[in-house]
């Protein structure tokens, strides 16, 4: 269900940026056609100048910024904020879905480390957790849990580990 929210969330970015690109590739696809069929000429050789054949281009175009300004000013804030928020709230209360098995996952940028074998994230369970504090440099203890650990975030706060049958090695 989350997923699908997210993907409906993010179909109007993808429009915006595709609206671009397809207007761009479609101008380089006409012009290009018409060149190699040497249209171009056939047309300046029956007085059709250059101002008149792009004229309609650059109506086009302008045409494209101004939907695409009005799309990505009135449209696109709103359902980006909420797929952003969908996606936060999705890792605050599944923690485990950022983290990857038999990784070496920096959880406390330059100080905590975890590492798991096996994560299962339908329960937050992890088997087999070492977790490796760099945060005094002096002493260096990781902390082994050799059976499970339940992990959460109580109100954002951060990953909230119980480590069970477990042990301290410096």
């Amino acid at each position: 269900m989350l997923i699908a929210e997210v993907f409906v969330l993010s179909l109007p970015f993808i429009v915006a940026v595709t609206l671009r690109w397809r207007s761009w590739w479609a101008v380089l696809q006409v012009f290009t056609r018409l060149a190699g069929d040497n249209e171009i000429t056939a047309l300046q050789a029956g007085g059709v100048s250059i101002t008149r054949l792009t004229a309609p281009v650059l109506a086009g175009a302008t045409g494209v910024a101004l939907l695409s300004f009005l799309w990505n000013d009135q449209l696109l804030p709103a359902p980006t904020t909420r797929s952003a928020r969908c996606r936060w709230t999705s890792r605050v209360r599944k923690p485990s879905l950022t983290l990857k098995e038999q990784v070496i996952n920096e959880v406390v940028p330059g100080q905590t480390f975890l590492r798991a074998s096996r994560i299962d994230g339908n329960t937050n369970k992890l088997k087999d957790v070492t977790l490796y504090d760099l945060s005094d440099a002096e002493r260096r203890p990781h902390h082994h849990g050799g059976q499970r650990a339940d992990g959460h975030t109580p109100r954002a706060a951060g990953l909230f580990l119980t480590l069970q049958d477990g042990d301290i090695e410096e």
